[in-house]
């Protein structure tokens, strides 16, 4: 007789604290079955349901040129320190920091994303990872201060694409499957063979190494895990340089509503504050303003041959249609109605 009213006590204490526990997930819960209420299965983003869970911390990964110095500023201001692990372009996004935290992902127009890195850090599309379809080019920093000539430009643009047995793949997709597709033992062996240097030959054969294949770095996997990749499960939520800041304060609010204790981790009094002046977030660190201001011409400006603008879409086509962007401006969601 004991026995059963303790397992009756204990089943009770269970469902009132998976109920205790849907309820705080309810307004997020609400939103996903709206979106996906009529709407047919998709690769876009918009049209994913998103995993919900308690994490612990959130993760923020860095991506070159897509706003993530300044949301790395911003976030170590506005989230407590306990709650928060920025992982830079550097470092590798593992297994033990996606499993039980919300990763924070930071996403650009590709198109917008190359005339960002042609002008503020060109040679980064020729440090060795990988081979190139041309040899570097590497424009001074005064032409890149006064905004580049169409013909360097897309000369920059064309010879950074990678070659592979596939075709040509645009760097924008292999700066992302390193970051969020790959194994996270890609990124170390990628930065180790890259540190021989762009004159050494040995440098863009690290796919070949016993290391590279033992962890998948290879070719087939760039493709496969590109063509195949859903954005929601590469990350809880999704940063967009377009629309900055209503995607910032979507994503803390969908982290701070998963629990009280991760909504207490956030100022928004601080975050409110930032957003009416942007120098509090980042002080001197913003190196390129004075470069930004001087220089006048747009991405729209860069791809005007249809031709050329083809081609870079053709080299990065899974980050356009995954993320619903067209060449140059911001993404083109679908209507949910």
């Amino acid at each position: 007789m004991e026995a059963s009213v303790q397992r009756e006590t204990e089943v009770n204490a269970a469902l009132e604290d998976k109920e205790h526990w849907r309820r705080s997930l309810q307004p997020g819960l609400s939103a996903v079955l709206k979106l996906a209420q009529h709407e047919p299965p998709s690769d876009r983003l918009e049209d994913e349901k998103p995993t919900l869970r308690r994490p612990t911390k959130r993760v923020a990964r860095h991506m070159s040129k897509t706003g993530g110095t300044f949301s790395e500023a911003l976030l170590e201001q506005v989230v407590n320190k306990t709650f928060l692990r920025i992982i830079r372009d550097t470092d590798a996004l593992t297994p033990q920091l996606r499993s039980g935290n919300f990763v924070l992902g930071t996403m650009r127009n590709p198109c917008d994303l190359q005339v960002s890195l042609a002008h503020f850090a060109p040679s980064k599309a020729f440090m060795g990872e990988w081979r190139t379809m041309g040899p570097p080019i590497r424009p001074k920093k005064e032409q890149c201060d006064r905004g580049l000539e169409s013909g360097i430009f897309e000369s920059w643009v064309l010879n950074s694409r990678r070659k592979t047995k596939a075709g040509p793949v645009g760097i924008q997709s292999v700066r992302f499957w390193l970051m969020y597709l790959a194994s996270h033992k890609c990124l170390p062996i990628v930065r180790e063979y890259a540190a021989k240097g762009p004159k050494n030959r040995e440098s863009t054969r690290w796919q070949y190494s016993r290391a590279s294949r033992e962890a998948n770095c290879t070719e087939a996997h760039l493709h496969s895990s590109l063509k195949s990749f859903r954005p929601t499960e590469v990350a809880d939520c999704w940063m967009f340089t377009e629309t900055y800041w209503e995607d910032l304060e979507r994503c803390l609010r969908d982290y701070g509503s998963l629990s009280e204790i991760l909504a207490s981790s956030i100022s928004w009094e601080r975050f409110y504050a930032i957003r009416a002046n942007t120098s509090l977030a980042l002080s001197l660190d913003d190196r390129h303003s004075p470069e930004r201001k001087s220089r006048q011409t747009g991405c729209s400006a860069y791809f005007q041959k249809e031709d050329f603008r083809k081609l870079e879409m053709d080299a990065d086509v899974h980050l356009f249609s995954r993320f619903g962007y067209q060449c140059c401006g911001a993404r083109q969601p679908r209507n949910h109605r």
